[in-house]
């Protein structure tokens, strides 16, 4: 298979790029004829006369996993999900109030210049600060008063405020292929996954979930429910949190998740007899 790999990227997600363009280039070179070709704003390409028989995306973040490069590769085969499915799913703010009136997720507000004071009184002392656009926990951080609330960086309208949920943070990898879907959880090890710890060389999760077999049941089946709402028909990784007392809490959907030999997506498939290679081949598989 001719196979061109897109990589670089339009904001700080570059470096998940970066750092898997060089496994993800070995493990498809085997079978296959790859090209790789770099992308940013100062290398632009026209990406409906790429001539391959795969478009293989490592571009995270803006215009890729927001949907918009899906639409330029409308008639050629790729790993992205469709722009429909993007626009739920790349929004944080629009995916938890879209699957609010399904389940679980964790309480959140639009930051529209309110004050600390508002956000406590709706979540308590600790609170989380995010962007609602991105991924690689890029600009989210954790706040517990008033003078850190009011230095952290903030834009009306673009960034979101939640509830900080006492408990573990799992990660559900999830691939749809034949109809049928294969599922695996991993369980985070420290109580703020920050971009250092997923990009570093140091691994801040485990592929042993150790949990009750009901709760596991009830979380494979919650991301089940959430990857058909979203109309996902590829692969995806889908974020929960878990309280002491068993409550299950949705935070994010990323229908890019890294690809790299050591990120957690692909780890957690090794359970089932997937290597990178393998397991990137198999995503080849799934038609568009």
């Amino acid at each position: 298979m001719k196979i061109c790999i897109l990589y670089g990227g339009f904001d700080k997600e570059i470096i998940a790029s970066l750092g898997a363009i060089e496994s993800v280039y070995k493990s498809l070179s085997i079978n296959n004829w790859v090209e790789q070709m770099y992308v940013d704003k100062n290398n632009l390409i026209n990406f409906s006369e790429l001539d391959y028989d795969f478009i293989f995306v490592l571009i995270h973040g803006k215009y890729s996993e927001e949907g918009l490069l899906s639409i330029e590769l409308i008639n050629k085969k790729h790993n992205l999900a469709s722009f429909k499915s993007c626009q739920k799913c790349y929004n944080k703010y629009n995916s938890k109030t879209f699957l609010s009136p399904f389940l679980l997720v964790t309480p959140f507000c639009l930051y529209e210049n309110q004050d600390y004071e508002f956000f406590q009184s709706l979540f308590g002392n600790k609170i989380v600060i995010k962007p609602i656009k991105g991924g690689s926990s890029v600009d989210v951080f954790i706040c517990s008063n008033k003078n850190d609330f009011n230095t952290i960086p903030k834009i009306y309208g673009k960034t979101m405020i939640e509830k900080y949920i006492c408990g573990s943070e799992y990660q559900v990898a999830i691939i749809k292929y034949n109809n049928k879907f294969l599922i695996e959880i991993g369980k985070i090890l420290s109580n703020f996954y920050t971009m250092d710890q997923k990009y570093g060389n140091t691994k801040y999760y485990t592929t042993i979930s150790n949990l009750d077999q009901k709760i596991e049941n009830k979380l494979k089946k919650l991301a089940t429910h959430i990857f058909n709402l979203c109309e996902l028909t590829k692969f995806a990784r889908i974020d929960f949190f878990i309280n002491q007392n068993n409550d299950i809490y949705f935070n994010e959907i990323n229908t890019l998740p890294g690809l790299g030999e050591n990120s957690i997506f692909v780890k957690l498939f090794e359970k089932q007899g997937y290597n990178q290679q393998t397991l990137l081949e198999l995503l080849l598989k799934i038609e568009n």
